[in-house]
């Protein structure tokens, strides 16, 4: 790949992984925390590990809240009590990766070279923005008033709407059952 592209919000998958081969497979994400697994990747990494889905997500996940969406995070083990991170559980440090072949997306484009934060950027807002919950968009609000985001990410380009933003931001739309009644009624 000559030079690096421009990620934006419509940068193709496909060409977010290429860029994650930049990785140097140091170990150092790894090290202090784990990624984030989507649906498609479980079937693989399970598949891999011989076991079945559920049971890959019972004894290797965690479920959390991102951007208002379900999401699952691989575990982590914490090998010092004081402090709050701790390795992946598929980390070994001399192995590393033990599911290099087949890890998640998110660790296949997130690397110690992505010093912006753009490719954990373009996750958040393909994998688990939902434009149709104003909870998210809000979350997602909030985000980026600490970083630089990304080309087609800023909040008036995910929302061109100025009365509809507003009406998200100031809770004024609350639901996603609201803010489709709001869209259904703008369309007539």
């Amino acid at each position: 790949m000559r030079g690096r592209p421009i990620i934006s919000t419509k940068t193709p998958k496909e060409i977010m992984i290429e860029i994650g081969k930049e990785c140097q497979s140091c170990g150092h994400c790894c090290r202090f925390g784990a990624g984030y697994v989507i649906d498609e990747d479980i079937p693989r990494i399970a598949k891999r590990l011989g076991i079945t889905e559920d049971d890959f997500r019972k004894t290797y996940l965690v479920e959390q809240k991102r951007l208002n969406s379900k999401a699952y995070k691989l575990k982590t083990v914490k090998t010092n009590s004081r402090k709050r991170y701790g390795r992946c559980i598929f980390f070994d440090e001399e192995r590393k990766c033990l599911i290099h072949d087949v890890k998640p997306l998110y660790c296949r484009i997130a690397t110690c070279a992505d010093k912006k934060g753009e490719a954990l950027q373009w996750f958040d807002l393909n994998m688990l923005l939902n434009l149709e919950d104003p909870e998210s968009i809000r979350q997602w609000n909030e985000l980026i008033k600490f970083r630089e985001p990304i080309t087609g990410a800023n909040l008036e380009e995910l929302v061109p709407d100025p009365e509809l933003r507003l009406k998200i931001l100031t809770y004024e739309i609350f639901s996603g059952r609201e803010l489709k009644a709001e869209l259904e009624k703008r369309r007539k």
